[in-house]
C-alpha cells in the first residue's frame, strides 16, 4: 500500500513539475481578435478565443461590400447614389434621356430622345438667317432654356453654354467628353445651334 501511495505521489508531483515547467507565468497583454487572427498575447504569442466578425464596408455601384481587415467580399453590387442624375460613385447617367427630355420641358419638334440620346435643335425647320442669340422664335428660346437645363441636370460644367452659344459656323462640330455623358454641338446661321447628348 505504502508502494502504491508513494506511486500516486509520484505521478502527481510529475503532472505538477511538468505543468509548472510547461505554463505560461507571462502577464498577458492581448491584442484584439480579427477575422484573420485570434487574440494573441503580445508578449508570449499565447492565442485564446475565437475569431472576431467581419468589418464590412457599404456595397457600391461599382464592387460588392468587402471586409476592411481581411479583403473578403460578400454579395453583389450596391445600388448607384442620384446627384444631378449622375452616379458620384462610378459617374454613370442614372437617368435615361428619354426622363431627361420630359423633365427639362423637351418637345417635338426641336427635341428627339432616346434611352442613350438626346438631341436638341433650335432651328428644326432650318429658317434661313434665323440665329439663336436673337432668340425670336418660339422654338430657339424654348430649346435654349431646354439646353440649359438639361446642363444642369447632367451636372456638366457651367461654362459649357457659353462655349455653345460662342461657336460659330467655321468651328465645325465641337464636342465636350464627360465622365459618361458626351456633349456635340455645331452652329449655323441657317440651321441654328444643334446640340447631342449620348452616353
Amino acid at each position: 500500500m505504502k508502494k502504491l501511495l508513494s506511486i500516486v505521489f509520484m505521478m502527481i508531483f510529475v503532472c505538477l513539475y511538468v505543468t509548472l515547467l510547461t505554463g505560461c507565468e507571462c502577464d498577458h497583454e492581448w491584442s484584439e481578435a480579427t477575422c484573420e487572427l485570434l487574440a494573441t498575447c503580445t508578449k508570449c504569442g499565447k492565442t485564446m478565443g475565437e475569431y472576431a466578425d467581419h468589418e464590412w464596408s457599404e456595397a457600391t455601384c461599382l464592387s460588392p461590400k468587402k471586409c476592411t481587415i481581411c479583403g473578403k467580399t460578400e454579395g453583389g453590387l450596391g445600388a448607384h447614389s442620384v446627384e444631378k442624375g449622375i452616379c458620384p460613385t462610378c459617374g454613370r447617367a442614372t437617368v435615361s434621356f428619354s426622363s431627361v427630355y420630359s423633365e427639362c420641358n423637351c418637345k417635338s419638334p426641336w427635341a428627339k430622345a432616346g434611352y442613350d440620346y438626346l438631341t436638341i435643335d433650335t432651328n428644326p425647320y432650318d429658317y434661313e438667317d434665323n440665329p439663336y442669340v436673337d432668340l425670336a422664335t418660339t422654338y430657339a428660346e424654348a430649346a435654349l432654356n431646354a439646353i440649359k437645363k438639361i446642363n444642369e441636370k447632367l451636372s456638366l460644367p457651367s461654362y459649357l453654354i457659353d462655349e455653345m452659344l460662342e461657336t460659330r459656323a467655321v468651328d465645325g462640330r465641337r464636342t465636350y467628353s464627360g465622365k459618361k455623358v458626351n456633349v456635340s454641338w455645331r452652329y449655323h446661321p441657317d440651321n441654328g445651334l444643334e446640340v447631342r447628348y449620348s452616353f
